[in-house]
């Protein structure tokens, strides 16, 4: 029974084998690729292609012919023969499929063939293929395509011109090789042992008129565009011009002025809330999840709340912490947006909850109730009038300027590339490309606009020397100034985004007294427990909460 298996399984891989080999034998290649192009007098060329083509393995079934159009005025008269039989449009198995515009795309579709000979011939009148140029009708004519994949054994190319044309020079090869050959009003070129990828492409130049009296249709086309060119330039600059200049001084009339720099500031410049402090920061003027974390711990600081933290339940489960409502006696009155933070922790589809772990803060903080806490934050900092409400309108006014002309330029793209980039050329791309660019400028200005009024310029240059002053002393550069600095300004650092460097700089310092609304399983192991909750914290609701970072104090 094991031997059974064991030939069994040499067959299966013989066969595999075997089908692999024959499937890489598939490959085909011409021996034969010959093209007679007769001129005709009003400059149009009458085209015969021949192919031979070797089929080796299979089956095969189709081939095709690409034939670009560009430079051109077109192909019309086309007909394909398969052996010398004609083949009638279609595409199933002998008939021949005609598709596309540029390249357009002759299909030989024949029944299954394999290590057979075909001949392909193929027969088109190409139109408006002479240029005029200043000094001759020029003849330019790709023969060979640039991209196929097979070897050609031998190529022959024939061209024949009227007796009224007059060759002006000998005639040239722009691009491949091969011999060429002058005769009585015709030229060949024989090229041999063509490697896959070959092009030849010749130029004939004509004596002035002796072809054409006038330029065909797409180089009359391409000179219209071109004149055209400085209109649809100079409409371009006027749109970029103008909508540069009305966005620019509509945002110097309605920004916020400048407020010089107020130096390092060691001291909280007033007794405004952390949140507050840090939203005042931010370009917006909105609240981030730092700003929340800051009110988390300003509460705890006010006795209404405390952290502690959980017991494993496993040997490598990572630590996680509980907030808990606080249980000491509460003097100092709740402002709104800390009202609203305890609603958003605390409340549950369920009801009332005391305790609520860190770690599920990721899942409980949603979009729809973060904006509890978000707008208690910017409906405060309106009412101290320190946001104006003239400016979130503006700021709102240029964002939707701003999409709105980026679609109108996406929208003039797409109009210009699929109807009308063949009778106006692609000039008219460029007022798209200058509505975009206003466009992006109106959106860059509306993201930068700053909603505060002139006194929450002043309030928000002072906390930035404060912001500055700790930031100084997370990297060493500036001393904390007071012994009890880790806890007072713990709630401003978090406010800022700087959590995680403070208690870092703090505990390399050799700092060991956490704060008294904190408690971990090890009392000697205190501080790194608060560095592992910080850190846990920072990151906990920062993308449920849908705010991007801390506050832009930078």
């Amino acid at each position: 029974m094991t031997r059974q298996w064991f030939t069994s399984g040499l067959l299966v891989l013989a066969l595999f084998f075997s089908l692999g080999a024959a499937q890489d034998e598939k490959s085909y290649s011409a021996d034969r690729f010959d093209v007679e192009v007769a001129v005709r007098p009003d400059g149009s060329l009458s085209i015969t292609e021949t192919v031979i083509f070797r089929f080796v393995g299979g089956p095969f079934t189709f081939a095709y012919r690409e034939l670009l159009t560009d430079h051109t005025d077109g192909i019309s008269e086309i007909a394909a023969t398969l052996d010398g039989r004609s083949l009638p449009p279609g595409d199933a198995p002998g008939q021949v499929e005609i598709s596309g515009r540029d390249p357009l795309r002759v299909t030989w579709h024949f029944e299954p063939t394999s290590n057979s000979t075909h001949t392909f011939v193929l027969t088109y009148r190409m139109l408006g293929v002479v240029r005029q140029e200043a000094d001759s009708d020029y003849l330019l004519y790709q023969v060979l395509p640039d991209d196929y994949e097979y070897a050609i054994g031998r190529s022959l190319t024939t061209f024949t011109y009227p007796a009224g044309a007059t060759l002006l020079t000998t005639p040239t090869i722009e691009a491949g090789q091969a011999a060429m050959e002058l005769g009585d009003r015709q030229v060949t070129w024989t090229a041999e042992n063509l490697a896959p990828n070959t092009p030849l492409v010749i130029g004939l130049r004509f004596a002035p008129g002796s072809l054409i009296s006038g330029p065909p249709q797409w180089q009359a086309r391409l000179a219209r565009q071109q004149a055209q060119a400085p209109l649809w330039g100079g409409l371009a600059a006027g749109v970029l011009a103008v909508g540069l200049v009305i966005l620019l001084r509509g945002y110097q009339a309605i920004r916020p002025p400048r407020v010089p720099s107020a130096g390092l500031v060691y001291e909280p410049p007033d007794d405004r809330p952390p949140a507050l402090a840090g939203a005042l920061n931010g370009l917006g003027a909105k609240a981030t999840w730092a700003n929340a974390l800051a009110t988390l711990f300003d509460l705890a600081r006010r006795g209404y709340l405390r952290i502690e933290e959980a017991a494993r339940r496993g040997l490598f489960r990572s630590r996680d912490f509980v907030i808990l409502t606080g249980e000491a006696a509460h003097e100092s009155p709740l402002r709104p947006h800390e009202e609203a933070l305890l609603e958003l922790l605390f409340t549950t589809k369920h009801g009332r909850t005391e305790a609520v772990k860190l770690s599920s803060l990721s899942s409980l903080v949603s979009s729809r109730r973060w904006k509890g806490f978000s707008q208690a934050v910017t409906d405060e900092l309106e009412a101290a009038g320190l946001v104006s409400r003239e400016r979130q309108q503006a700021g709102r006014r240029l964002l939707v300027v701003g999409v709105l002309l980026d679609s109108m330029s996406f929208l003039g793209l797409l109009v210009v590339v699929l109807w009308l980039q063949n009778a106006l050329g692609t000039w008219p791309l460029l007022v798209s490309l200058s509505l975009f660019v206003v466009g992006l400028v109106a959106v860059i200005l509306g993201s930068m606009l700053r909603p505060l009024t002139d006194e929450g310029m002043l309030a928000a240059g002072q906390w930035q020397g404060f912001y500055h002053y700790l930031r100084d002393v997370t990297r060493g550069r500036a001393a904390a100034g007071r012994p009890d600095a880790f806890d007072v300004y713990l709630p401003y650092v978090t406010s800022y985004g700087l959590l995680t460097q403070w208690v870092k700089h703090f505990q390399k310092a050799g700092y060991t007294d956490v704060p008294v609304w904190f408690r971990s399983l090890a009392r000697e192991d205190s501080m790194a427990a608060f560095v592992a909750m910080g850190h846990a914290a920072s990151s906990s609701g920062g993308s449920a909460a849908g705010a991007a970072g801390a506050g832009a104090a930078g």
